[in-house]
């Protein structure tokens, strides 16, 4: 009997009977349990040698026979229903992921086809929307604007969980934060109310200035909303950039003071940059465009550099990727010494220079007008330090090409 009404309960949660037959089999296997009453006023269950309490006072886990069938009925109705939304919602996430990926794949396919070449890292990103279905896909925005007198030569710290980072210098001596928060939700409602878990500060310490969002004190912290924030900021051209970016971009011109970059799944471009440079790039490219540094520091991981000069002051520089390639260019005229190696990959050089080392994984080389002889360079006179780029990658080649004038 135990066997027959499991049988039943599970024809029902499949959906193979609704809850109104379920009822009627189960009322009929009720109806040819055994009506004999022993003296002690007990019956025999079904099936087992336990015995039951005919119905009367007592608890009512006791009198297991003395059950409504109509709310029963309705329960199973309703957990049928919601099994059901379950398994609709479950169909349409599939088919939102799916088509999602099959977007992806068909841009890659036309990039592939007119000869570009599209990183991993883009084609994550196309279908990085698929990580917003379980959180929803109603989107709230909310806009914010804020201005901060700052000391023109100061620092500006920029600090961005997901979202693209994009600073330009001006004349004025203040800091302007313009950035968009968007949050996703199942309803447009919860994803208003969410978007008030972030919270975007500017605070202003001495010279420095920092900007960036953290999670509100009474936010859930289990499960906190799906969040992006794009920043668009304006400093001071002679203050010095500092800027972290997850899952985003970084894009800085303009700035003189120096910079110091890093991201992680996302592109780092720069354009009229000087001072001290210094790129930390995971999962992403890196693009220096007519920088005048005082110095450089690049290092990547799974990502190309491609790194236009216009000038670099004397003292070490260096460039280091792991698995990628790295182009330089190098304006006519820049004095340069080259120290150019790769464990897996090709070493190309267009430049006229005096050749000191030349192997296929290793490539050292004296660039520019100034080739030989130069003040201070074997002899023990004291002369100006000559500026020097070590280049170096482990899977990847190495271009050195003098820039196209504009």
């Amino acid at each position: 009997m135990d066997e027959e009404r499991y049988m039943i309960l599970k024809m029902l949660e499949e959906g193979r009977i609704s809850a109104e037959e379920a009822a009627a089999l189960l009322e009929a296997l009720g109806g040819e349990e055994t009506e004999e009453v022993d003296g002690k006023g007990e019956r025999p269950y079904p099936g087992s040698g336990r015995r039951r309490r005919k119905p009367g006072p007592g608890p009512s886990h006791c009198r297991a026979w003395d059950w409504d069938r109509e709310a029963f009925a309705h329960s199973m109705e309703e957990m049928r229903r919601q099994l059901e939304r379950v398994r609709l919602g479950a169909i349409d996430i599939g088919d939102e992921v799916s088509r999602q990926v099959q977007e992806a794949l068909n841009a890659c396919r036309e990039d592939w086809s007119r000869g570009g070449r599209r990183s991993f890292r883009h084609f994550m990103r196309d279908i990085g929307d698929v990580f917003a279905v379980p959180h929803g896909r109603e989107v709230h925005e909310e806009d914010f604007e804020e201005e901060v007198e700052v000391d023109p030569t100061g620092e500006v710290e920029l600090k961005v969980l997901t979202g693209d980072a994009a600073v330009s210098a001006w004349d004025r001596d203040l800091v302007r934060v313009e950035a968009r928060k968007r949050v996703w939700a199942a309803t447009a409602e919860e994803a208003a109310r969410r978007a008030a878990d972030y919270k975007i500060e500017v605070t202003r310490e001495g010279g420095r200035v920092s900007i960036g969002a953290r999670l509100a004190d009474d936010a859930p912290g289990w499960i906190p909303a799906r969040c992006r924030i794009d920043y668009k900021i304006c400093v001071p051209a002679r203050s010095r950039v500092k800027v972290a970016a997850t899952n985003g971009d970084v894009t800085v011109a303009g700035v003189q003071g120096g910079a110091h970059l890093y991201a992680t799944n996302g592109e780092v471009v720069t354009e009229n940059l000087g001072g001290k440079i210094a790129v930390r790039s995971t999962n992403g490219d890196i693009v220096l465009r007519r920088a005048a540094a005082d110095s450089l520091s690049l290092r990547a991981v799974n990502g190309d550099a491609k790194v236009e000069l216009s000038s670099l002051g004397p003292g070490e520089s260096s460039l280091s990727l792991v698995r990628g390639d790295a182009v330089i260019l190098l304006p006519p005229g820049l004095s340069l010494d080259v120290q150019a190696s790769t464990l897996h990959g090709d070493i190309r050089s267009g430049l006229p220079g005096t050749i000191r080392t030349r192997t296929a994984t290793r490539l050292e080389t004296r660039l520019g007008p100034a080739t030989e002889g130069a003040a201070g360079e074997g002899t023990g006179s004291e002369g100006p330090a000559r500026p020097s780029l070590a280049v170096r990658t482990v899977f990847g080649d190495i271009t050195i090409e003098r820039r196209m004038e504009e």
